[in-house]
């Protein structure tokens, strides 16, 4: 299925040029006219013709006497206008300079103000839907004609990561589960409300880096390189876990890779929500769009959750006979990476066993973060059952999960969860990302 956005004539007159969905032939207009206004154009057009460029949205280029012009949409109605709404659009100059971006609003609406005479490219994204760009000039005695096409994508093939089905399960571990720590009970039962993605593994160096890359050249001014791995050397390939990323890199990153592919960002300096609040550089305070489909940290209910898969043993293999590392569990052997057999070192991901749902390297290789404020009592509240629960309000600390390759085996269970502040940056630990479904 195809979605044509914008599409038509680009008309250049001496006074502007007007973008817009109707190829219908403009000639009659006179555009040699000094006193000619370009709103003629669509007001002379007949009411049929106009009805049927309602149908995506108009977008309109004006220029002026000083060759600086305006972009914004006119028009943005009819059956498929819906599906104008939080396209997030690039607008680059001819240096390749992103000279502005934002979303669409709730009727597709976007606007741009003083545009100097040049050449720029325009990138419209949607999520669930294949980016498409275009090329156009702001100057005099132009004509071309455009088109933006965004092809349909199939959301239920996201590369590299796996559909988690909600459901209902006992969060923490029996008070007979050898290597138990005391925040991980009372045992209580929590509810993921909604399927959900979360990556298959977690997030490779060379993942980490494809992102940045993009990440410094849009406004994201300090995420750092991570490690390859543990010790970042030739022990180590672009395919371990990338390490020494602090929460907050982690965040940023995940913002960061939902502009990459035309996603909606989840993190944000305001609670407007808007293009310009973007949280892209910076600690500052945060408010989060959980209904927003780019890419966010899984919080703490659904990390267990997913590591579990069903099951209620300490690792996703079984039940655990060893907590140290030597004679090494056999049941961790076979699901993860850790201080008995990884050789003091990270691995590739996606090497060991994974659980039922297809999740790779949950026990072990690298801690991972979460979302939430790490609290040691936060199990005894009320609020940590029930449904999606997301941790305290308020803290210093937040969780990570799940064990690494310099762990003991009793800290790579799936009940273990420990906490540090976010600025924090270790060897072993890295994060895998989640992306909301919204149906």
């Amino acid at each position: 299925m195809k979605v044509v956005l914008l599409t038509g004539l680009v008309l250049a007159l001496i006074h502007g040029i007007v973008f817009r969905l109707s190829a219908q032939n403009p000639g009659e207009v006179d555009t040699a006219h000094e006193d000619y206004d370009p709103s003629a154009l669509i007001d002379r057009l007949d009411e049929e013709a106009l009805s049927e460029t309602l149908d995506l949205g108009t977008i309109k280029l004006v220029t002026d006497e000083t060759g600086e012009g305006a972009l914004e949409t006119t028009i943005a109605g009819g059956p498929n206008g819906s599906r104008l709404a939080e396209a997030y659009w690039e607008l680059f100059g001819p240096d390749g300079f992103r000279y502005e971006a934002g979303f669409t609003d709730d009727e597709g609406r976007m606007s741009v103000e003083f545009l100097p005479a040049a050449t720029y490219r325009l990138r419209v994204s949607k999520a669930g839907w294949r980016t498409a760009e275009v090329r156009f000039a702001v100057r005099p005695d132009l004509m071309t004609e455009v088109d933006v096409v965004l092809e349909e994508a199939s959301e239920s093939a996201v590369e590299g990561f796996v559909r988690i089905p909600a459901g209902t399960y006992v969060r923490g571990s029996p008070e007979d589960e050898p290597g138990r720590f005391s925040d991980e009970g009372p045992q209580h039962s929590v509810t993921v409300s909604r399927d959900f993605y979360l990556a298959a593994t977690p997030v490779t160096w060379a993942e980490w880096n494809e992102v940045r890359d993009w990440a410094l050249a849009n406004g994201y001014t300090d995420l750092v390189e991570g490690r390859r791995g543990s010790h970042g050397n030739d022990r180590n390939t672009p395919n371990d876990p990338v390490t020494m990323v602090s929460w907050w890199d982690a965040v940023k990153w995940s913002n960061a890779r939902s502009q990459m592919e035309g996603r909606r960002p989840v993190y944000y300096t305001s609670s407007g929500f808007g293009a310009a609040n973007v949280l892209r550089t910076g600690e500052p305070e945060l408010y989060v769009d959980w209904n927003a489909n780019g890419y966010r940290l899984p919080t703490e209910a659904e990390w267990e959750y997913a590591a579990r898969a069903g099951t209620e043993t300490a690792f996703y293999t079984g039940a655990i006979t060893r907590t140290g590392w030597s004679p090494v569990d056999p049941n961790l052997d076979e699901a993860g990476w850790f201080w008995g057999n990884s050789g003091e070192r990270t691995h590739p991901v996606g090497q060991k066993q994974p659980n039922a749902w297809g999740l790779y390297d949950m026990h072990g290789n690298v801690w991972e973060w979460c979302w939430d404020v790490w609290d040691s009592d936060w199990y005894n509240r009320d609020q940590a059952s029930g449904s999606d629960p997301r941790g305290p309000a308020a803290g210093s600390f937040r969780v990570f999960r799940g064990g690494c390759w310099s762990s003991l085996a009793g800290f790579c269970r799936s009940a273990t969860r420990a906490g540090v502040i976010p600025a924090a940056r270790y060897n072993n630990m890295g994060f895998r990302p989640v992306m909301t479904i919204r149906e």
